[in-house]
């Protein structure tokens, strides 16, 4: 399932934020405080410097990760839509 979801960085004068569509996973990796973004058609994107962004999921982002979910605990219970 894709999601789409938006990011900024703070202090550096971008006051409006990015929007990341067509995303089918998303993995942040502490060791190098990036963000590794996965698209559908296999594109990657990193965003580097991770803990000085910050990050807004919208509701298709929140049943995709129920989605994720309960296809892992082997479940098929409905997603609600918002």
């Amino acid at each position: 399932m894709n999601y789409s979801f938006k990011w900024r960085r703070l202090g550096f004068g971008q006051w409006f934020y990015q929007s990341e569509n067509s995303v089918i996973g998303h993995g942040y990796i502490k060791e190098f405080d990036k963000l590794v973004v996965r698209y559908s058609g296999g594109r990657l994107k990193e965003i580097p410097e991770w803990s000085r962004c910050e990050f807004k999921a919208g509701a298709d982002y929140h049943a995709a990760e129920q989605e994720a979910l309960n296809k892992q605990a082997g479940q098929t219970v409905p997603v609600a839509k918002l």
